[in-house]
């Protein structure tokens, strides 16, 4: 149980460090993927300012969309593979 719990504190601090060190290395472009104080920053100017949870709002709606679209998208295709036997002969590896 223990070695759980070190695992959980360990890994994401990894993983923010290493987001660290390739922010610092620039890699990938700061365009692309900010510096953790960045996108810091920007949160807590968004919260003073009252916009943060709009903008949090707006991105898991677009989030649940694409699920969504996704979802429906994979379960028709299933459906279709499984109904149709030359479909699937024409996917199938």
């Amino acid at each position: 149980m223990k070695l759980r719990r070190l695992f959980v504190l360990v890994v994401p601090l990894v993983l923010l460090g290493l987001w660290f060190v390739a922010a610092r290395l620039g890699w990938p472009s700061p365009r692309a993927v900010p510096a953790p104080g960045a996108v810091a920053s920007a949160a807590f100017e968004a919260l003073v300012a009252g916009t943060l949870w709009r903008d949090l709002g707006a991105t898991l709606l677009r989030t649940c969309g694409g699920v969504a679209i996704a979802t429906a998208l994979g379960v028709a295709l299933g459906a279709a593979l499984g109904l149709k036997r030359a479909l699937w002969r024409a996917v199938e590896p």
